[in-house]
């Protein structure tokens, strides 16, 4: 079933790419694709390096970042689908990219509620001894 999807959509952006071809000109049609690629690559960047932060100023106030991260992950995503070619995954590239912070903490409340003793770190504690004991022997070296 998955690659009769895979296969439907490959064959639905092909016959959309084609049709934009014709009516706009080759030309036309390699500029949108390259431009879509770089801007799938601007985004997959942009996205990447502010989740990193999102993520780091989290964990230094003392939370989980779940939704920080989501959110990368879905930015992340979002420059994915504007590298591929097709009228299609750009469509739901920027659909994501519009959605991404909703998406995100729908997905975290979602994770809070089934498991809210995750909202902070969980640390573990216990004792622990540390013992010496001698090296073992190296075998000798040839």
């Amino acid at each position: 079933m998955p690659l009769l999807l895979l296969l439907a959509w490959t064959f639905l952006e092909t016959l959309l790419l084609m049709r934009l071809g014709r009516s706009l000109g080759g030309g036309v049609l390699l500029l949108y694709l390259l431009g879509s690629a770089a801007a799938g690559v601007l985004v997959m960047r942009r996205h990447g390096l502010g989740a990193l932060q999102q993520v780091r100023s989290a964990m230094s106030r003392g939370e989980m970042p779940a939704a920080a991260m989501m959110e990368g992950l879905l930015g992340l995503a979002a420059g994915m689908l504007l590298i591929l070619p097709g009228l299609l995954s750009d469509a739901m590239a920027l659909l994501l990219l519009v959605l991404r912070r909703r998406v995100a903490r729908q997905i975290d409340r979602r994770m809070a509620a089934a498991r809210p003793d995750l909202r902070r770190p969980v640390v573990i504690e216990g004792e622990y001894r540390e013992t010496t004991r001698p090296p073992t022997a190296l075998p000798p070296e040839n």
